[in-house]
């Protein structure tokens, strides 16, 4: 598994303990992603662990478990996905009962209902159409949003969604995070469950996504 690796990927793959591997574009930062998964997939045969590998894309996720087949590796042990598919799989439709707004059910809304629901909000509120607005919310609830002229737009497109029962990408990501902050042993239950967790174009990690992980990586110490 660690063929064709030079030193320093090779240091990377063997290391114990929290990594951070930088490099410039095309060095194969994914491919030595993809051999430190293969090499921590063989410490845990036999064992009912998983290990995560964290995406920017769902066409990432697949390209690692591709490489993991050419090795030979049963990727049965992992799960790849981007964050968005994680907080989903992993939190919300299991603990969903836990978060008030959506315990009765809840319906994702993609980018272009969203989108539209957004371009309405603006024409009502007399915004420009190419304004962009950020939906993200902070891990205290506020809206991350730094202009305040569209929090009104915010609350009002927030309050849409709630009425249909929907839940936008952003709102998967609070929900999710909002469950490990209030709910410590629903984030001990998934740290037991987890023997590695990788995560590839890490410099894109928002701050929200970043303190998910945190929740669960640091529920034991």
């Amino acid at each position: 598994m660690l063929e064709g690796l030079n030193d320093q990927q090779r240091d990377a793959v063997l290391a114990s303990g929290n990594i951070l591997l930088t490099a410039c574009p095309g060095s194969g930062k994914t491919r030595v992603l993809a051999h430190k998964v293969a090499y921590e997939l063989d410490k845990i045969k036999g064992s009912k662990k998983t290990i995560v590998a964290l995406t920017f894309t769902n066409r990432a996720a697949e390209e690692i478990k591709k490489r993991l087949i050419k090795m030979d590796f049963n990727p049965d042990k992992l799960w790849a996905g981007t964050i968005h598919s994680f907080c989903l799989e992993w939190i919300l439709r299991p603990y969903a009962g836990y978060i008030a707004e959506i315990k009765n059910g809840f319906v994702i809304a993609d980018e272009y209902k969203s989108e539209e629901l957004l371009s309405t909000l603006k024409e009502d509120y007399g915004f420009e159409w190419w304004e962009r607005i950020t939906t993200r919310r902070n891990t205290d609830g506020s809206f991350a949003e730094p202009n305040l002229k569209f929090h009104d737009l915010l609350e009002e497109y927030h309050e849409s969604l709630t009425s249909e029962k929907l839940i936008d990408f952003d709102l998967m990501l609070y929900y999710a995070y909002k469950v490990l902050d209030e709910y410590p042993k629903i984030g001990k239950t998934l740290n037991n469950l987890f023997h590695l967790i990788a995560v590839d174009e890490y410099q894109d990690t928002q701050e929200l996504q970043y303190a998910i992980l945190s929740k669960i990586i640091n529920v034991n110490r």
